[in-house]
């Protein structure tokens, strides 16, 4: 990693001319992660050597976290209405315990992340205007900013929208292919000191941040699968020790012979970790014998089994996409929990076409419909003021260079990011 990129935070007092249009190249998204440094930026973390460094001297703006509100304890089931409802069907929704219906894991994952959402300021109506925004806070419970760097931190701006709404945000610990074997044996699980000042750095990391918790994904083969086997007990004793909402989250991909082997369901090979943390996020490749059988295996534990789905719809079932409410229909069938993983297809994959926003609104309207009777809906707890704002500004008003509304000194409590 360069020294440019283990600073956590660049700032400055001047932005760019925020009349002039982007080219065509600067609007690129590759191209777009390139651009210097002009604004206040959120980063990840590419190796372990650059951990503690952060930790020590984090970026202002985690002066800026917001503190996660408080939720109602009870929700709603969702159902499909319609103008021929009949006049008795209408009336007061029965509530549930939250402790007791299946939870909704969302995984970000959008364009390898880190887009427009990593600038604290917004110059450009271009980058505002088309991007991606998620606002069905209260039909979810976590949010996971995923990317494949060694260690996501989410941005500010999904952070505090997350909070805004009662919802729990992790950062994600990813290792893969032979770089990450080479960190798992040679640094973070190299032995068990290392591993214990490792999990150190990420406690402090998560509390300095104001995030709350981790999805461990460590997709290759661990030698030194003991000390791992170490490691996830422990980061998630001591996150909890230090915040007791925390959650730590295990992937479905090493077993507990340290192979990269991913089972699709929870059984003997990968129940240590699930054992030994908040939850298992299982791959994606699974039918619905995986499904029974896991909800065997977890016994009353079976809220915790999070149901991989991919919208995309690689080697899954039902194909994702407009159907991924088949796969969700399969997972409510056991009572179990779900991961929508990148919900932003319906924005990445629409092209450039006319009305971009307006057509990326309505796929995406479409998709979270198909998927509302089997989601749950958190009561409002604040007072509810309306002004359909869903986070990006279409027409930014920058004529007396100002920067948007959306994200300005990273005010964004009561609006939506956009990637």
């Amino acid at each position: 990693m360069s020294d440019s990129n283990v600073v956590a935070s660049t700032d400055t007092s001047t932005l760019p001319n925020s009349k002039r249009k982007l080219s065509t190249e600067e609007t690129d998204s590759n191209k777009m992660m390139q651009m210097p440094s002009l604004f206040l930026e959120c980063h990840p973390i590419d190796n372990p050597e650059d951990l503690l460094g952060v930790v020590r001297s984090p970026p202002r703006w985690v002066q800026r976290v917001a503190p996660i509100a408080p939720r109602s304890e009870f929700v709603m089931q969702n159902k499909l209405s319609n103008c021929h409802t009949e006049k008795d069907q209408f009336g007061a929704r029965k509530r549930l315990d939250a402790r007791t219906v299946p939870k909704t894991l969302v995984c970000h994952d959008y364009r390898g992340g880190y887009q427009a959402d990593k600038y604290l300021h917004y110059p450009y109506e271009e980058i505002v205007g088309n991007g991606y925004t998620f606002y069905n806070w209260a039909q979810i419970d976590v949010f996971v900013y995923f990317s494949h760097h060694f260690i996501t931190i989410p941005p500010l701006c999904w952070i505090n929208a997350a909070h805004a709404n009662g919802v729990k945000i992790l950062g994600t610990l990813i290792t893969e292919f032979g770089d990450g074997k080479n960190t798992c044996d040679e640094k973070i699980f190299k032995d068990i000191r290392s591993m214990r000042e490792f999990t150190l750095s990420l406690v402090e990391l998560t509390r300095v941040f104001g995030f709350d918790g981790w999805l461990l994904n460590i997709e290759n083969r661990v030698d030194n699968v003991e000390v791992l086997k170490e490691f996830v007990p422990l980061l998630t004793e001591m996150l909890h020790q230090e915040n007791s909402g925390s959650l730590v989250i295990w992937y479905d991909s090493v077993t507990v012979a340290g192979e990269l082997l991913w089972q699709n369901e929870l059984n003997d090979k990968n129940r240590y970790f699930f054992d030994s943390c908040d939850g298992i996020f299982l791959n994606y490749s699974w039918n619905e014998q995986n499904l029974s059988k896991s909800a065997a295996e977890a016994k009353q534990r079976h809220l915790d089994v999070y149901v991989g789905i991919d919208v995309f719809g690689r080697n899954f079932f039902g194909g994702g996409m407009f159907n991924t409410h088949k796969a969700v229909d399969v997972a409510a069938k056991y009572n179990l929990s779900i991961a929508i993983f990148a919900p932003g297809w319906t924005h990445e994959t629409l092209g450039n076409v006319d009305l971009f926003f307006e057509k990326f609104y309505n796929r995406d309207s479409a998709f979270w419909s198909s998927l509302w009777p089997y989601l749950y809906t958190h009561p409002l707890n604040n007072y509810f003021t309306t002004n359909f704002y869903i986070g990006l500004d279409k027409l930014v008003l920058l004529a007396i260079n100002m920067t948007s509304r959306y994200l300005f000194d990273g005010d964004i409590q009561h609006r939506c990011p956009a990637s």
